[in-house]
């Protein structure tokens, strides 16, 4: 008898302490709980279609390419309060296919592939299988080419441009390196670019998440731009026979060639150009004298011809 009124006392104080003991936490325990629920059950159902993205889980010497389907649509149905927090959390579907080898697979969904608030749940995927498809990795050497956007100022023209370093490796599927041979960096705007400038660039962001690895990130990018030169030629530019008056020229003018930037060379004129010859030391007799050129900052002399003139200096 003793036992068990023992007994009795030790369950007597086990309830009182689990009705008493901390009471007001329980009780808010509890009232949440109510809420919870009333919240649950009194609001209105909704469905909605949630976007998530695939991630798949890979041996580390094998990619999966996956060109059909790259994430994946959940229907989800409960009250919108809920909805609306899942809506906003950014999930991903993690798929483990570490034991597969080279091949196509597919992949069932079940309703365990995210975690999910209370009341809401999975009514259905699209599409319900996932197909995928294991690739060994692979490793290829291509050349870096620069991207532009832009139309340069008007009388200038790109000279030459390259990247440095000009090759990477790149790593990713086999299928992905077969026809690869070149990757592009970021795109430069050149339309404000008037003289020889370093840009530092990156790859563009598709090559990032295309493969699994680039060999370098940032590269420099050297671009030289140069006023568009124009060529033009004068005809019958008159030759002054400097230093002396008494002289007899075989002919007295020549054709002159000369090269500026387009801005120069469209305001150019052939009275800009300055033919002569010096014949201040020259004593009596006949010289063949080379024809001087003069011309303004800006114009370089391409070509005159005749080169020299005979004169005879009386």
């Amino acid at each position: 008898m003793r036992v068990r009124f023992k007994n009795y006392n030790f369950f007597k104080r086990l309830l009182r302490d689990i009705f008493t003991k901390n009471l007001s936490v329980k009780i808010a325990a509890l009232c949440i709980t109510i809420l919870l629920w009333f919240v649950v059950t009194s609001t209105r159902k909704v469905e909605v279609v949630k976007k998530v993205p695939l991630n798949f889980i890979t041996a580390h010497e094998y990619v999966v390419t996956n060109d059909i389907n790259n994430e994946v649509d959940i229907r989800l149905v409960g009250p919108s309060v809920f909805l609306r927090e899942v809506l906003e959390r950014h999930d991903k579907m993690n798929l483990d296919v570490r034991d597969k080898k080279p091949g196509i697979y597919s992949y069932k969904l079940y309703n365990d592939v995210i975690k999910l608030p209370l009341g809401v749940k999975i009514i259905g995927f699209y599409p319900a299988d996932v197909t995928y498809r294991v690739e060994p990795v692979k490793t290829k050497i291509v050349n870096v080419m620069p991207s532009f956007t832009g139309q340069l100022p008007e009388g200038y023209q790109l000279k030459t441009a390259r990247v440095e370093p000009s090759t990477v490796d790149v790593e990713g599927a086999e299928s992905l390196l077969a026809n690869l041979r070149e990757i592009y960096t970021d795109v430069i705007d050149l339309s404000n670019v008037k003289k020889t400038l370093t840009f530092s660039v990156g790859i563009d962001p598709k090559y990032v998440s295309k493969f699994q690895r680039i060999s370098y990130k940032k590269f420099s990018l050297y671009v030289d731009v140069v006023p568009f030169m124009v060529t033009k030629k004068f005809y019958s530019i008159k030759v002054q026979a400097l230093g002396s008056k008494n002289v007899k020229l075989n002919s007295n003018t020549v054709t002159v060639s000369v090269q500026g930037s387009k801005n120069i060379m469209e305001k150019f004129l052939a009275s800009d150009i300055k033919a002569s010859m010096d014949l201040s030391f020259n004593a009596p007799g006949t010289y063949d004298e080379p024809v001087m050129i003069k011309l303004p900052e800006g114009v370089q002399l391409i070509g005159v011809e005749p080169k020299k003139i005979r004169v005879v200096v009386y």
